[in-house]
């Protein structure tokens, strides 16, 4: 690890692990498409952005590591939002009126079935387009068609992937291996960025 360490950008030990995330774990959190829509709806990550990203990284690293980043998105987006006791406290420590949530459930989940209720009837009589069982298969081929484009447009990368990767990736999915998410992943994360 600490040659591998040595090579990533940053002068201190918290640059260097948040560059070793962003370099080899970030994809694997962020990088498969299909959960960008889970929850019925686009969700946002605040390591999707470039834009985001470029901004973390125009100041210094303990200001990252204290959430300035995401504290100064919330205050643009709503300052109400930095008194929220989201683990107990809010963002902002000293905030002079802290946000007391209602703990009535109640109309949240009348709301929630209300909107369940809805999203069935508007399914009625549509058939679904993709069943969970069927996103391996569809990770699987969409992995091996970004190994077929990264083919044609890299002649470094048709040097450095073996012959049989695709066989093994196969294999992988065949036996459902967690591998087999890993290496589409990584796959995903090499085309993008030939592209």
């Amino acid at each position: 690890m600490a040659s591998v360490l040595r090579e990533l950008p940053g002068k201190e030990l918290g640059n260097k692990l948040e560059s070793h995330y962003l370099y080899f774990r970030n994809r694997s959190h962020f990088g498969l498409r299909g959960f960008s829509f889970y929850h019925e709806r686009p969700t946002w990550f605040p390591l999707m952005s470039a834009s985001l990203l470029k901004a973390a990284h125009s100041i210094p690293f303990f200001e990252r590591a204290q959430g300035r980043v995401i504290r100064d998105v919330m205050a643009r987006i709503n300052p109400v939002l930095l008194g929220m006791p989201f683990d107990g406290k809010g963002i902002e420590r000293n905030a002079a009126k802290p946000v007391t949530l209602n703990t009535d459930r109640s109309a949240w989940e009348a709301a929630t079935k209300e909107r369940e209720t809805r999203r069935i009837a508007s399914f009625a009589g549509h058939k679904a387009t993709m069943m969970w069982g069927q996103w391996p298969d569809y990770v699987r081929d969409e992995a091996i068609r970004a190994h077929e484009e990264a083919l044609s447009m890299s002649s470094t990368y048709r040097d450095m992937m073996p012959a049989s990767y695709i066989d093994l990736l196969r294999h992988e999915f065949a036996t459902k291996s967690r591998h087999s998410m890993t290496m589409a992943s990584a796959l995903f994360a090499v085309r993008d960025s030939i592209c």
